[in-house]
């Protein structure tokens, strides 16, 4: 131990202003004051997950699924489960020329683009 550390070792300075620790404030305050404390499972708060998907299926995407291949036929009619696809919504109103049953939510104009070519919107 060096002749400075012995020295100071019992006085009120030795880490500093006699003021520093009083408070707590210098550390951001005393207890359970962290930064993401409303997710914290001490406070009784858990991050809420969602179930849903949070991506919207849009029209004009839709016709290029349809296009590529990558949507269920079911006779004349394609089906299209947005759940099962990873959607939650169809939206948008691009023109459709083939039947669709859409499995799940759909705005206003997406309805009427699908009922304009013959399909049919489900909801569950």
């Amino acid at each position: 131990m060096g002749r400075k550390y012995r020295k100071k070792l019992g006085s009120r300075t030795y880490h500093g202003d006699k003021k520093n620790r009083r408070g707590k404030g210098i550390r951001g305050g005393k207890g359970g004051t962290k930064d993401h404390k409303k997710f914290s499972s001490v406070y009784g708060k858990e991050p809420r997950l969602k179930p849903r998907p949070k991506e919207a299926l849009t029209m004009r995407k839709l016709v290029k699924m349809i296009e590529k291949g990558e949507v269920e036929k079911e006779g004349d009619v394609y089906v299209v489960d947005l759940r099962k696809m990873g959607y939650y919504k169809l939206i948008g109103r691009a023109a459709l020329d083939k039947k669709v049953r859409v499995i799940g939510r759909a705005t206003e104009r997406a309805k009427e683009a699908i009922a304009g070519a013959g399909g049919e919107v489900v909801e569950p």
